[in-house]
């Protein structure tokens, strides 16, 4: 059943102790859902905040918000009823981030663990803000503005690190859907972890920098995660992109291509040389030619093998 977004669902969504974020590429096999259970990491941009943000919406993300994709109801992709944003310390993988980089297809979903049963979806469009950006600043202002959001980012030491926060990514809510939710189990809350506070604390700048480079430059399926790691010129894994292990790995697959080609014609080189032995020295010269020549194109022969098996690993 669609619903509109009333101020008490709005209450109810910032309240929820966990919701769920689900995007997919294109194509490739990798449809990423992610939990996400910060107190306060989840917020409704309404009046000048919005304006701000969605002002300076990242050049990248403009002609993925609001394009009416075939087969979409007349009128619904195009409308927005509501803007959200949350925020995103980081992690070991960029699947969110570059699954909005290709496409902006982005959907929440929230559970009700608690009271009647309940199951929420906000399907919309999204965009990342990363520190560059220059709505990064207006974000964190107003996430540390809020007491129980600024918990997220501040340590054992009582100091605010949310400019190690990696990214927010802000959703443009086209459609709210609820459904029974008569399947989820009843759950009590023990409380939120500090390990993701603390993580931030303990590790300086430069320890995030160097980690998001290696592992948030490519998604699973090769798209590009961070736009400061792979800007938007160096996509799909073009030549003088910048990255960390995804682009590696793209550069190793092209070194493994080419090495592969050179052994296959270094295989078929040293074959044929064994089989020119063979015709060469196994000529009726002299009673030992014919064995000599046997035995050199064999070896030659061998080799050429080898190397041609080496193709396929």
């Amino acid at each position: 059943m669609d619903r509109d977004l009333t101020p008490e669902l709005e209450d109810w969504i910032e309240n929820q102790s966990i919701f769920f974020v689900g995007t997919s590429p294109l194509t490739g096999k990798h449809i990423n859902v992610s939990p996400k259970g910060l107190a306060g990491s989840l917020k409704r941009l309404k009046g000048n905040d919005r304006d701000v943000v969605l002002a300076h919406l990242p050049k990248s993300s403009s002609d993925k918000s609001g394009d009416k994709k075939e087969g979409e109801e007349e009128g619904v992709w195009n409308k927005e009823l509501a803007t959200f944003v949350y925020l995103d310390t980081g992690g070991s993988g960029v699947e969110t981030v570059a699954h909005l980089r290709e496409n902006g297809r982005i959907t929440l979903m929230l559970c009700a663990f608690e009271g009647d049963p309940y199951i929420l979806r906000l399907y919309g469009t999204g965009f990342h803000v990363e520190p560059s950006d220059p709505a990064f600043s207006h974000l964190t202002s107003l996430f540390e503005s809020c007491a129980k959001a600024s918990t997220i980012f501040t340590g054992k030491d009582n100091v605010s690190h949310a400019h190690k926060v990696r990214n927010y990514v802000v959703i443009r809510v086209y459609r709210i859907r609820k459904s029974c939710g008569y399947g989820v189990p009843l759950l009590e809350l023990k409380g939120h972890r500090d390990t993701m506070p603390n993580y931030l604390m303990e590790r300086s700048d430069e320890t995030h920098k160097s980690k998001r480079m290696k592992k948030n430059d490519y998604s699973l399926d090769g798209l590009p995660g961070l736009r400061w790691v792979v800007p938007d010129k160096d996509k799909a894994g073009d030549e003088g992109g910048s990255g960390g292990s995804g682009g590696n790995k793209q550069d190793r697959g092209r070194e493994e291509k080419d090495s592969g080609s050179c052994r296959y014609g270094t295989g078929v080189a040293v074959a044929a040389g064994g089989l020119l032995a063979y015709a060469a020295f196994g000529n009726p010269l002299g009673k030992d030619w014919p064995k000599l020549g046997l035995e050199v194109g064999a070896i030659l022969a061998a080799g050429g093998l080898v190397a041609l098996a080496g193709v396929g690993r």
